[in-house]
C-alpha cells in the first residue's frame, strides 16, 4: 500500500518566465487535502515565501511568479483550433502542491525504494491550452530516475489536473543523498526548458 506524505523540509522553487517564487514547506501535518490538488487556491500564490505552502501546498502560482492571490477568471473563446502553441505559451501553466508516496509506507524515500511523485497542472490565465499538455519530470541524480505517465489532449481556462510520474531510486544510491527533481510544465514532444516549473529537494533515507 502505498502512503502519501509531504517531505519534511521541502525546499519549492515556482519558476517561470517572468520571475522565480520560493516557498519552503513545514513538517506534514493539517491540510493535506489541499495538497492533493483538489482544494488548493488558483491564481499566484505570493511570491514573497510566505506560509501558504505549509502543511497543504497553498494555491497555484502564476507564469509571472507575482503576488497575486486573485481567482482565475475564463477569458475570451479559449484556446483557438487549429493553433500551435510555441514554448512561450506555455507561461499560462503552473505546476504546484507536491506529493511523494514511497513504495514501503514508511514515510521516506531509501535506497532500492520505488516512489510515486503527483503536482496539480494548472491553468492560471484563464485563457486554456490546447496542445496537448503535460509535465516533465527530471532528476539531477543518475540513480533516482522519473517517468512521467500522463498527457492531456488540452486544458481549458482556470481547469487542473492531478499528474503523476513513477521514481525508483537504485541500491547504490547512498543515504543522505539530495536530489533535486523538477516537474515543467510542458507540452508533448517539445523541448521548453524555461516553462514554469516545481523544484524540490528528495532526501535519499
Amino acid at each position: 500500500m502505498l502512503r502519501r506524505f509531504l517531505i519534511p523540509g521541502l525546499a519549492l522553487t515556482l519558476l517561470a518566465c517572468g520571475g522565480e517564487t520560493s516557498d519552503d514547506l513545514g513538517s506534514p501535518g493539517g491540510g493535506g487535502d489541499a495538497a492533493t490538488g483538489g482544494a488548493a487556491g488558483s491564481g499566484a500564490s505570493g511570491g514573497d515565501g510566505g506560509s501558504a505552502a505549509l502543511g497543504g501546498g497553498g494555491g497555484s502560482a502564476g507564469s509571472d511568479g507575482g503576488s497575486g492571490g486573485g481567482d482565475c477568471v475564463q477569458q475570451g473563446d479559449g484556446w483557438p483550433a487549429g493553433t500551435e502553441a510555441s514554448c512561450a505559451d506555455l507561461g499560462v501553466l503552473a505546476v504546484d502542491s507536491p506529493i511523494v508516496s514511497d513504495a514501503g509506507g514508511d514515510g521516506s524515500v531509501s535506497p532500492g525504494e520505488g516512489f510515486e511523485l503527483k503536482v496539480v497542472l494548472r491553468e492560471v490565465a484563464g485563457v486554456g491550452f490546447g496542445w496537448y499538455p503535460g509535465v516533465k519530470f527530471e532528476s539531477s541524480h543518475a540513480g533516482v530516475t522519473l517517468v512521467e505517465s500522463d498527457w492531456f489532449y488540452g486544458i481549458f481556462g482556470c481547469q487542473s489536473y492531478d499528474v503523476g510520474a513513477q521514481g525508483k531510486v537504485e541500491p547504490s544510491v547512498k543515504p543522505g543523498t539530495v536530489v533535486t527533481l523538477t516537474a515543467r510544465a510542458a507540452m508533448l514532444n517539445a523541448e521548453c526548458p524555461d516553462a514554469p516549473a516545481l523544484v524540490l529537494k528528495l532526501t535519499v533515507k
